[in-house]
């Protein structure tokens, strides 16, 4: 009679022996994409687009400003203070958006940690 089990025990030869132990489960997954995350980076990223925004707008305001200071003719000053108030107005849009978008980041990633702390901790 054939031993037919004599062969599922075997360890082949040319596979090393897994160190790891089977009652442990599966391995954590190892890259960012298993989780999900490239939807994360990405709108890190845009969110990184508009904070760059702002900065391009406050230098450029801090430019107007010192302008603005040594403007003699009301014509001109009008003009620097109507630019200034139009790149004011923009920031306050901006980080009014970068501010909702940080929120919304923050309620997703809470609403994951749960998961996160199962798959990590077990």
């Amino acid at each position: 009679m054939h031993d037919l089990l004599s062969g599922s025990f075997d360890i082949p030869r040319r596979q090393p022996s897994s160190s790891r132990d089977v009652e442990l489960g599966a391995p954590p997954p190892t890259s960012s994409g298993d989780f999900g995350l490239e939807n994360f980076f990405k709108q890190v990223e845009d969110i990184e687009k508009q904070i760059d925004k702002l900065n391009k707008l406050l230098k450029k305001l801090q430019d107007a400003n010192e302008d603005s200071k040594s403007v003699t003719k009301a014509v001109a000053m009008k003009a620097i203070k109507r630019q200034m108030q139009k790149d004011v107005d923009e920031v306050g849009t901006i980080a009014r958006f970068v501010k909702s978008k940080i929120e919304a980041l923050d309620r997703e990633v809470m609403r994951f940690i749960p998961f996160l702390v199962f798959i990590f901790c077990g």
